[in-house]
């Protein structure tokens, strides 16, 4: 994705958004290097691992750090 779509999309403003919810600094510095996939079945792979992720939060509650 070109930088003029990520600037239209305000992309920096949800991951600044989203370090706010980081709980460790690793976290955080991951963040600032992601960027938004092209290719199909790497978004696809990530989305399934995000409805994974949600139902594993609602059945367990909150993460134990």
């Amino acid at each position: 994705m070109n930088q003029r779509t990520l600037r239209i999309l305000e992309f920096d403003k949800i991951k600044s958004m989203l370090e706010a919810y980081a709980a460790f600094s690793l976290g955080r510095e991951r963040i600032k290097w992601l960027e938004p996939h092209s290719d199909l079945e790497v978004v696809k792979l990530r989305m399934q691992e995000t409805t994974e992720a949600a139902a594993l939060l609602d059945r367990e509650g909150s993460v134990p750090l």
